[in-house]
């Protein structure tokens, strides 16, 4: 299994660490949102349940050597 571990902004403006286990990359809208976007489809390990999140709102990755910034 494989983890992607990003701090994420969500629609509230909320800043969090989240860690997921990635099953997919779709184009659409979440409950949130009213236009379609790139999303970042899988399982949230802390709450265990299956989420959506929209890929611009992906601040950075993080690993234990590297944290990575977007531009």
């Amino acid at each position: 299994m494989s983890l992607l571990k990003f701090e994420y902004v969500n629609y509230k403006g909320a800043r969090k660490i989240r860690t997921v286990e990635p099953h997919q990359i779709i184009y659409g809208k979440t409950p949130h949102i009213d236009q379609d976007e790139w999303l970042l489809e899988g399982i949230d390990v802390e709450k265990n349940e299956k989420r959506l999140f929209v890929m611009r709102h992906i601040v950075r990755f993080i690993d234990e050597k590297v944290q990575r910034f977007l531009c």
